[in-house]
């Protein structure tokens, strides 16, 4: 069964409304009938392109979808190198928005929800999440009820269109029949989302945000001094907890505390005697009693969405639950359909996330951490491996090992020490690792040394991965 494109919608009820600073539905919509005819001619059922923040380039998103067709959206900074490497891996077509004759037409106006969609990666492009456009849609329509997202809002793009982020941002402000801003126009959006790292240069910066009425912040925990200073500047603070994999958020933080904010960086993980399940609904619906055995205390009943467990939602399309271990699991309408080359999963089956996290006897919900060794660096997963993997493809490198290293500015930086053969520039290192990686993948700091590594925590040697020796220059 078909739907209406939401940007048809508004051109049909609203034409004149403004899509974006400069363009109309109406004159959006005509820009994607103009695509659709350019992505008509390609047999591929999945396009890839590398999107910038341009209506030319959201228009790549919908046309796709009016045909029915996937969007690879890939990060533009990667090498020509890696981006090839992605298209033959999916079978997908390369599109340059920018080569776009956008001459021709063609009037399509449905969109098919169950359609495969999207294909975005997450911590690396081993791993890339496949979802049907209803599971966008879905969950874009339960954050516009959260955060009150309406016909005049303004919301501003300053996510990557590559991230579920940035795709979650646009389709969220129209399925309201709002406007799309980006950057350069900030000033004037009541709604935008950020990373961590970002929130850090608006505030180095005396960054003034006159209409703004949400900040919306993900991708990586807050620091105590960070929100003291957000708070000081009355910024209007909402915390979210998502991933690819849910399509964007899950759970949302309403003005959050400063005990929950610092519990956010807390490394220690708690104790946790059984599974706590909350599950989000109707908002109508009260939740069964969930049993917490803190202090040998009980709690009072956990509400569903429309009422709030604290100060934390968990949104109606998700269903929460705690491992015995701790590890978050989730399971939910928007959840992705597989991993790409992954069977299909199954509806009722929950997801492990990968976080830790606890419900303390008050009610607070807390991410306590990663299970595994990925860490965030201004709203990018960095996987260890990933860049370790890449390292001792080098032939003089025996062992590698990828940290994080503090940072001001990005929250955290990778940090590699390498056992080599024979001394090794770090610049060197640096530039073969960028024919690969993006650079923020790239460590900040490396350590060569011609002696193990004496640390006893995980890392990778030459026997872990095939190797391609990749020469460098010697010291």
């Amino acid at each position: 069964m078909k739907n209406l494109c939401p940007i048809a919608y508004w051109k049909k009820h609203c034409p004149n409304a403004f899509a974006f600073p400069t363009l109309t539905y109406l004159q959006f919509d005509k820009l994607i009938q103009k695509v659709c005819y350019e992505i008509a001619q390609i047999p591929q059922p999945t396009i890839c392109f590398a999107p910038k923040k341009k209506p030319i380039d959201i228009a790549l998103f919908f046309a796709a979808w009016r045909l029915g067709k996937a969007v690879y959206p890939v990060n533009p900074r990667l090498p020509t190198r890696a981006i090839n490497t992605r298209i033959e891996k999916t079978k997908s077509r390369w599109i340059d928005s920018k080569k776009l004759s956008l001459i021709q037409s063609l009037e399509i106006e449905e969109i098919n929800p169950h359609c495969l969609a999207t294909l975005i990666e997450t911590s690396s492009a081993n791993k890339i999440v496949c979802h049907p456009l209803h599971s966008h849609l879905l969950s874009a329509q339960n954050v516009c009820k959260a955060l009150n997202i309406t016909h005049d809002t303004i919301y501003s793009l300053n996510l990557p269109l590559f991230h579920v982020s940035g795709i979650a941002t646009f389709l969220r402000t129209f399925l309201a029949g709002a406007q799309l801003t980006f950057p350069e126009n900030e000033k004037q959006a009541t709604h935008i989302s950020l990373v961590p790292t970002q929130l850090v240069r608006m505030l180095k910066n005396n960054y003034h945000l006159p209409n703004i009425k949400c900040l919306l912040m993900g991708g990586a925990p807050l620091s105590e001094n960070l929100y003291k200073e957000a708070l000081r500047k009355n910024l209007p603070l909402y915390l979210s907890y998502g991933m690819t994999e849910t399509a964007s958020m899950a759970l949302l933080n309403i003005n959050p505390s400063l005990k929950q904010m610092t519990r956010c960086v807390n490394e220690t993980r708690p104790d946790q005697s059984e599974a706590i399940r909350v599950s989000g609904g109707n908002s109508n619906t009260i939740g069964s009693r969930a049993r917490i055995d803190m202090a040998k205390s009980q709690v009072a009943d956990c509400h569903l969405f429309g009422a709030r467990v604290n100060n934390t939602r968990i949104l109606p399309h998700i269903e929460f639950t705690l491992a015995d271990d701790g590890e978050i699991l989730l399971r939910g309408m928007s959840l992705f359909s597989h991993y790409w080359e992954g069977e299909i999963r199954k509806k009722e089956d929950w997801f492990a996330t990968g976080d830790l996290g606890t419900i303390h006897a008050d009610g607070e919900i807390e991410i306590v951490g990663r299970k595994d060794r990925q860490f965030i660096s201004g709203g990018e997963n960095i996987q260890p491996e990933e860049i370790e993997k890449a390292l001792l493809q080098f032939d003089s490198i025996i062992e590698a090992r990828i940290t994080p290293d503090p940072d001001p500015e990005f929250g955290m930086r990778p940090k590699a020490e390498i056992y080599s053969k024979i001394p090794l520039k770090a610049e060197a290192i640096k530039e073969k690792l960028k024919e690969i990686f993006p650079t923020y993948k790239i460590p900040e700091k490396i350590h060569v040394q011609t002696l193990p590594l004496e640390s006893k925590l995980t890392r990778l040697t030459q026997s872990d991965v095939t190797r391609k020796p990749t020469k460098l220059t010697q010291n």
